[in-house]
């Protein structure tokens, strides 16, 4: 059959990559869906360079040919780093002083051409992906877990500190020193799939977008778990659960104190 068969063959195969979570754990793996519009760029690291840069070096293929396109590269890196999310084009083009977001997408496009970034489109806007180094499945980390979250009415938030291990690919491209778990009470986010006594992971950050699943800080003192959206001065934050109501306050009573990355149900 020549080559045609080997290709048939490959094909055939299943991959041998398969998710292995720890024995006392069930995994609800998701991330939050913004539904903000924008033009989002995501970024990682470039990939690693060999252990020996004198006699292995990468292909020509897999480096910036310019040195803005390595800075674009590192900015964008930087800013997920920092943040948490993506920047967009305009943010970029500001940040270097380009006037026009179209100088910023060429930039992008022979990144692309050279297999560090793919395009794709993320409601309804262009975002990138920048390659990065996968996680090994198997391997695991721990993050501190800081006691309970209401996924229902406000209740005041504890730190019960202990920790626990977590599977390292749920993190995605957040580093493990920036998460921290907390035990969800409550039914407000069960559309969601966020059950009560459920392990919430959350990355620790400050700002959110519009549609992200946010912990809450309510008043300095109470903490919630649900959906942020912001009006004029106001913020609403949704449940996830037509028996439960919006809790709207004006936005100097609210304050982000992470966003939702992931979740972790204990056996039963």
């Amino acid at each position: 059959m020549g080559r045609r068969g080997d290709r048939a063959r490959k094909r055939s195969q299943p991959s041998p990559r398969h998710l292995v979570t720890p024995s006392a754990f069930f995994l609800d793996a998701f991330l939050s869906a913004p539904v903000q519009s924008r033009e989002p760029v995501r970024a990682t690291n470039p990939p690693p360079q060999s252990a020996d840069a004198h006699t292995a070096k990468e292909p020509e293929s897999m480096q910036p040919r310019t040195q803005r396109q390595k800075e674009i590269l590192e900015y964008i890196t930087r800013f997920i780093e920092r943040h948490g999310y993506e920047p967009s084009y305009a943010q970029i083009a500001r940040h270097f002083g380009v006037s026009s977001k179209a100088t910023i997408a060429k930039h992008i496009e022979a990144l692309e051409r050279r297999g560090l970034v793919s395009r794709h489109r993320n409601d309804g806007a262009f975002g990138l992906t920048v390659q990065r180094e996968e996680v090994d499945v198997d391997s695991t980390c721990e993050v501190p877990l800081l006691g309970r979250i209401a996924a229902g009415a406000p209740v005041d938030a504890t730190e019960d500190r202990e920790t626990i291990a977590v599977p390292r690919f749920l993190l995605g491209h957040v580093r493990p020193n920036r998460v921290y778990a907390l035990r969800v009470t409550g039914d407000s986010m069960i559309d969601e799939h966020i059950c009560d006594g459920d392990i919430a992971l959350i990355e620790n950050r400050t700002e959110a977008r519009d549609g992200e699943i946010v912990v809450a800080l309510v008043e300095g003192a109470r903490a919630t778990l649900k959906r942020l959206y912001r009006f004029g001065t106001g913020v609403e934050l949704r449940p996830a659960n037509s028996q439960h109501a919006p809790i709207r306050l004006h936005a100097s009573k609210v304050s982000v104190q992470g966003i939702f990355r992931g979740l972790l149900r204990p056996a039963t």
